[in-house]
């Protein structure tokens, strides 16, 4: 890591250090010839291991798998906190091939079924095929232009947006059953409230009316964005290379 600091601007450029198994690389930049300070990020995380980044959270403990991103930021604030509230930019997180609890997908795709089976079973894990999210942000604002999450057996696709200022989540989750299910629910999964305690709830009156396959050609567009951090990272031939790749041509 390289550090500058000239006429109150410090600079970290080249700025690289491990971090659960994976890397953070980049540059940061703090302006303080402004009040309130002016800061820029570029930094790029790759093959970030998600057990170990979030040992804790109930849908990460049990998975396994590696998280690459691109985080293109700028803000201003004398605070994280401030800049964070008023960022602008870019974030993209992408996970490929790896492992994630089979009973927390039959949660999230309603199988009843399912759930009941592993409940007496128990749990086991399931392939993560890919999963995507592509933020636009503005003024604090993340809004999704891609969330994707796929499994073998439910393919759940995301909108809404996450409001860092506030410190709340107004996401969607479509789920879309990619096997046969004998007692399922078909209903959006609503996310919604503070970072600290979101509130999960359904609507059972809104019917899933489109294949899985049909929302994916509806988020194509966006989703070959995402074509770089899939070079860079994962590469072509993985399962999220595969499936992007495949759509692009």
């Amino acid at each position: 890591m390289v550090e500058n600091f000239i006429n109150s601007v410090l600079t970290l450029d080249p700025l690289k250090f491990g971090v659960a198994g994976g890397t953070l690389a980049g540059s940061i930049t703090l302006n303080g010839q402004h009040d309130p300070i002016q800061a820029k990020l570029n930094i790029r995380a790759r093959k970030i291991l998600l057990n170990q980044l979030f040992p804790t959270t109930e849908l990460t403990k049990t998975s396994i798998g590696q998280l690459n991103g691109n985080f293109d930021l700028t803000g201003s604030g004398n605070a994280v906190n401030q800049m964070l509230a008023n960022a602008d930019g870019k974030v993209i997180l992408l996970v490929d091939g790896g492992k994630i609890s089979k009973l927390m997908m039959e949660k999230i795709g309603l199988h009843l079924w399912e759930i009941l089976q592993l409940k007496i079973t128990g749990d086991k894990v399931i392939n993560l095929n890919c999963a995507v999210t592509d933020f636009d942000v503005k003024q604090g604002i993340m809004q999704t232009k891609v969330m994707v999450l796929d499994t073998p057996v439910t393919t759940i696709i995301g909108s809404g947006d996450i409001n860092l200022a506030q410190e709340t989540l107004n996401l969607d989750l479509q789920p879309h059953t990619k096997v046969f299910s004998p007692l399922a629910l078909h209903s959006p999964i609503y996310i919604r409230g503070k970072f600290s305690e979101p509130e999960v709830s359904l609507d059972k009156t809104k019917l899933a009316l489109r294949s899985t396959g049909a929302l994916i050609l509806g988020v194509i567009n966006p989703f070959l964005a995402i074509i770089p951090l899939v070079d860079t990272g994962p590469g072509k031939n993985s399962e999220c290379g595969r499936l992007i790749y495949a759509a692009k041509h």
